[in-house]
């Protein structure tokens, strides 16, 4: 286990070591989702130097205008104000199911992006085995089509 305690004001808290640490965000489904090694790393950098807010600039994040404020916790599309909740924890916390494949964080970048831009043809091509039809007539909690 990464986790070691402390105790302050007489409790008990779990205290992340820096190689367990991963960040995530809300998807439209609720769903925490973890952000790409790189990603995170980013993000801690800027929560461990207490910033207000930090911008994103690593992987599918390099183009794009978003930043993440430590204060209210939200991820912030600059360009659309469009919101999503983060939040820190540990890798262990990472369920990935083990029928995917996925080799590196890198493959979720692609796949998150893939479906963010709704570019069908990608995410289809990273998703072989899924039945495409479902997913093509499947909504998120919005009531947006996802693909």
């Amino acid at each position: 286990n990464d986790k070691h305690h402390t105790k302050e004001n007489g409790e008990e808290n779990d205290v992340l070591n820096d190689n367990d640490i991963a960040w995530f965000w809300r998807d439209d489904d609720t769903l925490w989702k973890p952000y790409s090694t790189e990603t995170s790393c980013e993000i801690e950098r800027g929560y461990k130097k207490q910033l207000e807010s930090a911008k994103l600039t690593t992987g599918s994040f390099s183009k794009k205008n978003y930043i993440v404020n430590y204060e209210i916790m939200m991820q912030v599309n600059l360009d659309s104000q469009f919101t999503r909740d983060i939040k820190r924890g540990s890798k262990s916390d990472i369920k990935l199911n083990q029928n995917y494949g996925y080799s590196t964080s890198s493959d979720l970048d692609e796949i998150s992006l893939a479906a963010y831009e709704a570019n069908t043809k990608k995410f289809f091509e990273l998703f072989p085995f899924v039945d495409h039809d479902l997913i093509r007539k499947s909504k998120n909690t919005r009531g947006q089509t996802v693909l």
